[in-house]
C-alpha cells in the first residue's frame, strides 16, 4: 500500500479472470439489472421521502443491490441448479456480480446521491421567498431560469399539493401518476436543462478519474475494496456450489445471522407495536452524562448506536483505520468538552452550522490527502495523460476507458462546470477553485471507501468556504498599518450561484457515485468485461435519472412537499442555497487567522500521518480518521468502529490472521443477518404505510 501498512487480511484477488478471459455482460445480467435499477429509482423518492421508511440506498454499500443480488445468488441459483438440464441456467458469478455493480453504480441517484437535494431546491427560492428574509430582493439580480423556478404558481404547488383533476383512467392513484398531465412540466424544463449540463459535468469527471486511478489503487498499491470482498465472494461461492455457498452451512454464520434477525425482530416489532417496550441497537447515556464537561458532548457521543452491517464489513478493514476513526472522534469529544466549558461554540462556518474547528480541519484533510494521492500516482499519472497527446507507451485494454479518453474526458469535464460558472457570472480563479475543491473531496470520499473500506463518507462543508471561511468575503493584507493587497473573495453573484451547486452536489455525501463507480470497475473481476460494464453503468445512470426526476417532481405536487416526513430533503434542501448567501451578503465576514489555522492543522494532521505510515511500520494513526470522525459518518458509525476494533483485535491477539479467516462467517453472519432483516422491515413499512411505525435499520 502507498503508506506502507498492509492490511490485516490479504485483499481479494484481483486477478480472478484474465482480461482475456472476461466477457461482455451477458444480456440476460444486462437486461435484468437495468429492469431493478428502474424498479428502485421509481420507487426509492416514494420509499425515503413519503414513508420515510429504511433506506433502499443510504451508503456506499447500498442494501437494496446487495439483498436482490443475494437473493438471486443464493435461493434462487438453489432452485435453478436443480432444475432439468436446459430449462434455465443457474446465474454464474460474472452475472451476479453484473447485476449488482449496475444496481450498485445508479443506486444513490434517486435519493442523496443526487435528486434528493436538487429537485426540492428548484422550486424552494420561489416558495420560500417572503418580505422577511429578501431572498428577491438580494438574491434575484442574479438567478437564472436554468438555476430554479421563477413563477410562483408551479412553485406553490409543488410544496402545497395541486388541486384535484380528473385521474387518467385506468391508473391508480397510489402509483402517484394519475395526475401527471396536470402537473406544470414547463416551469421545470429550463431548471432541468441547466442542471443536466451540471449532472452530466459532474459524473463524467467521477468516471474518468476513476478510470485513471483504477491501475495505480489496485495494481500498485494494492488497496483492498473491502465492500466489494462480501458480493464477490458469495457470487464466486454462489456458481462453484450451486447455489448455495459453503458458508450458509457454517454454524458460525447461522449463529450469528439468526442472533441479529432476532434482534432486529424485536427491535421492528417494539416499534411497530409501542405497548411492547422499547428496544433499539443503540446504548443512550444522556440520561446519566448531566453533569458539566460531559454535558457539552454532542448527542452522537451519549447516544452510542451499533449497527451490525457496519462491523460485519470490517472484516477486510485494517485495524488501524477503525483505531482512528474512534480515537479521533473521543478527541473531537474532549474539544467540545473544552469548548463548552469556556461558553464558547468553536468557530463559525460561512455556510454551515457545525463549529469551525471540526469543519476546517476537515476540509484540508480531503485536500491533503487527494494532493498525497497526485503525489504518489505521479508516474502512472505521467503515462496516462502522454496517452492522450501521443501513442500510448502502456496496455490500457482492460481499464473501464481507455487512458486518452478518460484523460480527455476529465478535461471536458471540468470544461463543462468551468463555462455553467462563468455562463452564470462567477469568475474564473473562483470557479476553478470550486470545482478543484469538488473533485478533491469526491477524490478523497472514495479513497474513504476503496482504501479505508468505509460504508458512509461526508463532509462537514463545501468548496466555497474555503474562501469565505478562510479568507472572508474581502481578503485584506495589511503592512506596517496600510493595506497591501486586497480583493474580494466572493461577490454577491457568487454567493448566490456557488451553492446552487454545491448544495445538491457537494453538501449530503453519503451517496455519492464516484466510490460506487470505483467498485463497479472491482466487480468486474468476477469475469466481467470492465470497459463494457462500466458503459453499461453508464447507462444505468442514465436510466434512473430518466425514471427518478418526474417521479421526484411528482411526489411534490401529489402529496405537498411541504407535508412529507422527509425534513431535510424537503424542506432543509429547500432554504439551504438560499438562507446564507442571502445572510451574508450583507454581514462583514472578515478573514479569520483562527479557522486559517484550524485548516493548516487539518492538512498538516493529513501529511504528517502519510509521511510517518510510509516511514515507520511501528506509527497506528490512520488518516482517514479525521475524514469520518469529524463528520456525519463519524457521529453515527464511530461506536459500531469501536466494537470492530475491539473485536478485531482480540482476534488477532489470541490467534493472528488464520484466526482471522476462520472469523469470516461470524462478520459475514453480521451482514446478511442484517441485510435479510432490513429486507422484511423494508416491506413491512412499504405495506403499512406509517411513516410514524416504520423501522429503519440505516443513518437517516
Amino acid at each position: 500500500m502507498a503508506d506502507g501498512h498492509e492490511a490485516d487480511v490479504h485483499p481479494i484477488t484481483n486477478d480472478l479472470r484474465e482480461p482475456s478471459h472476461r466477457r461482455a455482460p451477458s444480456r440476460r445480467a444486462t437486461l435484468i439489472g437495468l429492469f431493478f435499477v428502474a424498479v428502485l429509482a421509481w420507487l426509492t423518492p416514494y420509499n425515503d421521502s413519503v414513508l420515510r421508511n429504511t433506506y433502499l440506498a443510504g451508503t456506499n454499500f447500498p442494501l437494496a443491490p446487495f439483498g436482490i443480488m443475494l437473493f438471486l445468488a443464493v435461493p434462487v441459483n438453489f432452485v435453478l441448479a436443480r432444475l432439468r438440464p436446459g430449462v434455465l441456467r443457474p446465474f454464474t458469478a460474472a452475472e451476479l456480480m453484473t447485476i449488482w455493480a449496475v444496481m450498485l453504480i445508479a443506486s444513490g441517484i434517486p435519493s442523496s446521491g443526487l435528486l434528493r437535494m436538487l429537485v426540492p431546491q428548484i422550486a424552494g427560492y420561489r416558495y420560500g421567498a417572503t418580505h422577511e428574509n429578501l431572498w428577491e430582493e438580494r438574491l434575484s439580480p442574479h438567478l437564472r431560469s436554468y438555476m430554479v423556478i421563477l413563477d410562483e404558481d408551479p412553485a406553490t404547488e409543488f410544496y402545497t399539493g395541486m388541486p384535484d383533476g380528473p385521474p387518467m383512467p385506468g391508473i391508480p392513484g397510489s402509483l402517484s401518476i394519475s395526475r401527471w398531465h396536470h402537473i406544470p412540466w414547463y416551469a421545470w424544463r429550463d431548471p432541468l436543462i441547466g442542471y443536466s449540463v451540471l449532472t452530466f459535468g459532474v459524473f463524467l469527471g467521477f468516471l474518468c478519474l476513476v478510470s485513471i486511478l483504477r491501475r495505480q489503487w489496485v495494481e500498485r498499491e494494492r488497496y483492498p475494496y473491502p465492500l466489494v470482498q462480501v458480493p464477490l465472494e458469495i457470487a464466486e461461492a454462489s456458481e462453484a456450489h450451486r447455489g448455495l455457498p459453503p458458508l450458509f452451512r457454517n454454524p458460525l454464520f447461522l449463529g450469528t445471522a439468526t442472533l441479529v434477525l432476532v434482534l432486529h425482530t424485536h427491535a421492528g416489532l417494539c416499534r411497530l407495536y409501542p405497548h411492547l417496550g422499547r428496544f433499539t441497537f443503540a446504548i443512550d447515556l444522556a440520561p446519566i452524562l448531566t453533569e458539566p464537561p460531559w454535558r457539552y458532548l454532542e448527542g452522537s457521543m451519549k447516544y452510542l448506536r451499533i449497527y451490525p452491517l457496519a462491523i460485519g464489513l470490517t472484516h477486510g478493514v485494517n485495524t488501524e483505520v477503525l483505531l482512528s476513526v474512534w480515537a479521533i472522534k473521543v478527541l473531537i469529544g474532549i474539544q467540545q468538552m473544552w469548548f463548552g466549558s469556556r461558553g464558547e461554540y468553536g468557530g463559525e462556518v460561512a455556510f454551515g452550522w457545525d463549529p469551525a474547528y471540526q469543519c476546517y480541519p476537515q476540509l484540508a484533510a480531503y485536500l491533503a490527502l487527494s494532493g498525497w494521492i497526485l503525489w504518489t500516482a505521479r508516474d502512472h499519472l505521467r503515462t496516462v495523460f502522454r496517452c492522450a497527446f501521443s501513442r500510448c507507451p502502456v496496455d490500457d485494454s482492460d481499464e473501464p476507458m481507455s487512458y486518452r479518453t478518460a484523460a480527455w474526458g476529465f478535461v471536458l469535464s471540468v470544461a463543462v462546470l468551468m463555462g455553467w460558472f462563468l455562463y452564470s457570472g462567477v469568475r474564473f480563479p473562483v470557479a476553478l477553485v470550486v470545482v478543484l475543491v469538488f473533485f478533491a473531496i469526491a477524490t478523497g470520499c472514495t479513497w474513504l471507501v476503496c482504501q479505508g473500506g468505509q460504508m458512509l463518507v461526508a463532509a462537514r462543508t463545501v468548496p466555497s468556504d474555503t474562501l469565505v471561511g478562510l479568507f472572508g468575503k474581502t481578503f485584506r493584507l495589511s503592512w506596517g498599518g496600510s493595506t497591501v493587497l486586497q480583493f474580494d473573495s466572493v461577490t454577491p453573484r457568487e454567493l448566490a450561484v456557488l451553492p446552487i451547486f454545491e448544495s445538491p452536489f457537494g453538501k449530503d455525501l453519503r451517496e455519492i457515485l464516484m466510490p460506487n463507480a470505483a467498485n463497479l470497475t472491482q466487480a468486474a473481476d468476477a469475469g466481467v468485461n470492465r470497459r463494457r460494464l462500466l458503459a453499461l453503468g453508464a447507462v444505468a445512470i442514465v436510466l434512473s435519472i430518466a425514471v427518478a426526476s418526474p417521479r421526484k417532481v411528482a411526489l411534490g405536487y401529489e402529496y405537498g412537499a411541504a407535508t412529507l416526513p422527509d425534513t431535510w430533503g424537503f424542506r432543509t434542501a429547500a432554504t439551504l442555497p438560499f438562507d446564507w448567501p442571502a445572510q451574508f451578503m450583507v454581514r462583514d465576514f472578515p478573514t479569520n487567522t483562527t479557522n486559517i489555522l484550524y485548516f493548516l492543522e487539518g492538512a498538516a494532521f493529513v501529511l504528517g500521518c502519510l509521511v510517518l505510515r510510509s516511514k515507520f511500520l511501528w506509527f497506528r494513526f490512520h488518516p482517514g480518521g479525521l475524514l469520518i470522525a469529524a463528520s456525519f459518518a463519524g457521529d453515527v458509525f464511530w461506536f459500531s468502529m469501536f466494537l470492530a476494533w475491539a473485536i478485531k483485535s482480540v482476534i488477532l491477539y489470541l490467534g493472528g490472521a488464520r484466526l482471522l479467516r476462520n472469523a469470516k462467517p461470524f462478520y459475514y453472519g453480521l451482514v446478511i443477518g442484517h441485510t435479510i432483516s432490513w429486507v422484511i422491515w423494508m416491506v413491512v413499512g412499504l405495506v403499512i404505510q406509517d411513516e410514524t411505525r416504520t423501522y429503519p435499520l440505516m443513518p437517516t
